[in-house]
């Protein structure tokens, strides 16, 4: 008859009882290595190289491969903040430079009657822009203009309307 080993009863115990032992040591060990493939366009300004897969662990290194604002980047941002333990391999496209950019624009009015913060939201991401009271709208534009330029995780960029300049494109 074969005896079952215990790690924590000794095996010489003589004292009456039910004693329960519990090992984990093989708990999880029939884990799936799960790993994720993403593909997007990268920017010109990335380091990696086109159509070929790269293993991308941090949003630092998201930025510098495929550019910091590009499709990649955002999207590896996301991925990386909700899974951070996941495998992660990038292939990664080249810039569309046949296509065309989508426009949008902001309009502003004046003179603010208070001061405080606009909050804008841009591919998921919150840029505030101060307002100082009575300021008019063509200073509010270029506050704008200027926090959002500044945020190179964005993928616009801003510049004043060249008919209004209370409105921004």
């Amino acid at each position: 008859m074969d005896s079952i080993a215990f790690n924590g009863i000794p095996a010489a115990l003589r004292i009456p009882g039910a004693f329960i032992e519990f090992d984990n040591s093989l708990a999880g060990s029939g884990q799936f290595n799960h790993k994720i493939m993403v593909f997007g366009q990268m920017l010109n300004t990335g380091t990696a190289t086109a159509a070929v897969p790269v293993r991308c662990n941090s949003t630092a290194s998201a930025k510098s491969l495929f550019g910091a604002g590009a499709m990649l980047s955002t999207m590896l941002t996301s991925l990386l903040t909700a899974e951070r333990f996941i495998e992660v391999w990038v292939i990664p496209l080249k810039e569309n430079t046949a296509g065309v950019a989508a426009l949008g624009k902001l309009a502003f009015t004046g003179p603010a009657t208070a001061t405080g913060i606009i909050n804008v939201m841009i591919a998921g991401t919150r840029i505030q822009v101060a307002v100082n009271k009575g300021d008019a709208a063509t200073a509010i534009a270029a506050n704008a203009i200027a926090a959002i330029n500044a945020n190179t995780d964005v993928p616009v960029t801003l510049a004043v309307n060249g008919k209004n300049a209370s409105e921004v494109d």
